[in-house]
């Protein structure tokens, strides 16, 4: 088995570490694990290779390319390729009696759509102006509304996008992909990006304001090969880069000027060019490079390395904190309170040891609470394993859809886990309730299950590609028919299990809590812990958004690993700090404010969307609106429940061991 794991790490380190021994043994241990899978029917070749399987055509063999969905970056909403009227292959006798492939479950939520299209490539012979064909008079004729439709996507920015060989069409003509209002703005398409505009529009010399409207009918293909040499010593091709680039003409024959869309009937020609370029630079497996390349992530990995420096620094500024003054105040803590010489101060307690008999008492709510810490180890286990399988190289970017699909089939495993640590936490406190354990498999998603209903209400009556019946049908089944069962499957292995028992027992009567400072209020339990994870996990976000909203490609997933690691470092160190100072203000409901304290990271998290939305997009619909801040309001929501998870976990353990570390008479 071939397998290729180039893109195990980020290809700006690959470079000086690829000759190395670590390299060599890293890649063969990685090789022979997966290989294992494979043969023991664990890991599908499909889905573990990083590359799709190589494709070879002989000369002049005919390729055809996809057509995808339209999408915009200030749009947002995905429409299907012919929902504008560019010509579509009805009467093509190559597809009579064929459909195009469902999309997998992954994809079909993207909003991706492939279509059969009229453009025929013959390798490795060129083209000049070729007519789109079979394209009838009526395809060709754009009436009043279709017209107007035609400037409302250009408007918008919409681009057409095409595949060829699992390769989207990339264009690196920034100047003249701008559309109408983002072309004031050229800090936004500073890099080559997927697919090409539908049309433009000038200003008129003599109104400032005023703009006429062109459609760019004519595409310019420039597709690069490489050699390969077949068993029987045949030589075959394979396309290594495909790249577009648009023109307008208002002549059949490729010539004039630009063909501007006006009055209330026109016909459009529709034509293209093909040129083939050798390019023995670039194999197979390396030539989703210069995509990855075109990537925001990829472009400077020197900021990657120094924001990781600085989330260093961060953390071990809190080590430091937490390292000498907590360790040491900790330190003169147990010194006092164990020292039998000392009676006076054992008979009069102090600090955090004076409500030593109230530290552990349940909380409010206690089955909404371990609900609530159930369902983010189940969304934290899911990233956990999402970023593993992206830093091995697991996920190709040629296959749409497939990480959206292992997200959702590691949240729905991951339910196990949730039942599991909620019926553990249950047990805990004292209680054993069914109900709240399937609320808790069913919250996250109930809230998911809105937003994402109320917008394809919206699509079918907007989008030509809203998601097909058979889709909610699977996801409602995955729903019902796995994540349930695995949450309570794991509950009910959770109550089989020894009952966690807390150092300390707490007494029936309640201790009153004494007026705390300002920093312990609600308010500044969120607002003011949460500034040091955030500025630690900032910049990777901000990335993550640029790939998710403009349209790029985000890869590096090692520096994101590293990163999730970093910011959860800060969070239990700050969750630490936090908890022990409330402890010695005689404040002993630490429950929910361990889980308060790094949710302000979602809060400035959702700020930045906010921010992003005004200052980087330029949205113009309310449902492209409601799919953004949809979007931004539940990975929000998860980021406070993962992160409120860990906080829990840490300020538990630290509770733990500093009350099992005294004597208490």
């Amino acid at each position: 088995l071939k397998l290729q794991f180039l893109y195990l790490i980020e290809p700006q380190s690959r470079g000086n570490f690829v000759g190395s021994g670590a390299y060599t043994t890293t890649m063969k241990a990685v090789a022979c694990a997966v290989t294992l899978l494979q043969l023991c029917g664990v890991a599908d070749g499909r889905w573990v290779y990083t590359h799709n399987p190589l494709t070879t055509h002989p000369k002049a063999a005919r390729t055809f390319p996809w057509v995808n969905a339209l999408t915009s970056i200030d749009g947002i909403i995905p429409y299907a390729p012919y929902d504008l009227k560019f010509c579509p292959p009805d009467d093509n006798p190559l597809y009579q009696g064929q459909d195009p492939p469902d999309p997998d479950l992954g994809a079909a939520l993207r909003g991706d759509s492939l279509h059969f299209s009229n453009y025929e490539f013959k390798m490795l012979e060129d083209e000049k102006c070729k007519k789109l064909a079979p394209c009838t008079d009526e395809q060709r004729t754009l009436r009043q509304d279709d017209i107007q439709k035609f400037k409302d996507f250009i408007i918008e920015g919409y681009r057409a996008n095409m595949i060829l060989d699992y390769l989207p069409a990339l264009i690196k003509d920034r100047d003249a992909q701008r559309p109408c209002e983002a072309g004031r703005n050229p800090e936004r398409f500073a890099r080559a990006i997927k697919g090409y505009l539908v049309g433009g529009c000038k200003m008129e010399p003599s109104e400032n304001e005023a703009s006429k409207f062109f459609l760019n009918n004519h595409l310019e293909f420039t597709i690069k090969y490489n050699e390969h040499t077949m068993d029987d010593g045949s030589t075959q091709y394979y396309i290594n880069g495909f790249f577009v680039q648009t023109r307008s003409y208002s002549e059949a024959n490729c010539a004039g000027g630009d063909l501007f869309l006006e009055g209330n009937e026109m016909k459009v020609d529709w034509t293209y060019d093909v040129k083939w370029e050798l390019d023995k630079t670039v194999d197979w497996p390396t030539r989703w490079d210069y995509y990855l390349a075109s990537s925001e992530a990829d472009t400077n990995a020197r900021e990657h390395w120094l924001r990781l420096t600085q989330a260093v620094l961060i953390i071990l500024c809190l080590a430091a904190i937490v390292g000498i003054i907590l360790a040491r105040t900790l330190h003169l803590d147990f010194n006092r309170y164990n020292n039998p010489e000392n009676d006076e101060e054992m008979q009069e307690e102090v600090g955090w040891k004076l409500v030593h008999s109230e530290v552990f008492r349940p909380p409010e709510w206690p089955n909404v609470f371990a609900g609530f810490i159930g369902t983010g180890v189940q969304l934290g286990g899911m990233a956990t394993v999402a970023c593993l399988f992206g830093f091995l190289g697991l996920l190709s970017p040629g296959k749409r859809g497939v990480f959206i699909m292992y997200i959702l089939f590691l949240f729905f495993l991951m339910a196990f886990l949730n039942g599991l640590v909620t019926g553990l936490i249950q047990m805990m406190f004292g209680t054993r309730q069914w109900k709240f354990v399937i609320l808790s498999a069913c919250a996250f998603p109930s809230v998911c299950f809105f937003f994402w209903t109320v917008m394809e209400l919206s699509l079918n009556a907007g989008a030509s590609n809203a998601v097909e019946a058979k889709t909610v049908f699977v996801l409602i089944l995955l729903w019902f028919g796995v994540c349930i069962p695995m949450a309570v499957l794991g509950a009910s292995f959770a109550y089989r299990l020894p009952v966690i028992e807390n150092p300390l027992r707490y007494n029936n009567l309640k201790r009153n809590i004494p007026p705390q400072r300002c920093l312990f209020k609600p308010l500044s339990t969120v607002l003011l812990p949460g500034i040091i994870p955030f500025a630690a996990a900032n910049w990777e976000l901000m990335l993550i958004l640029r790939a998710v909203w403009q349209g790029q490609v985000y890869y590096v997933f090692g520096f994101l690993s590293v990163m999730f690691f970093a910011v959860a470092v800060c969070v239990v160190l700050t969750v630490i700090t936090y908890i022990y100072y409330q402890l010695v203000y005689e404040d002993y409901r630490w429950w929910w404010k361990s889980v308060m304290v790094p949710s302000g990271l979602s809060v400035y998290y959702f700020l930045r969307c906010v921010v992003y939305y005004y200052g980087k997009l330029r949205v113009k619909t309310w449902l492209g609106a409601w799919v953004f801040f949809s979007f931004s309001i539940v990975t929000s929501l998860a980021m406070f429940i993962v992160f409120g998870s860990i906080g829990f976990f840490s300020a538990w353990m630290f509770t733990r061991k500093i009350y099992a570390s005294i004597k208490i008479e």
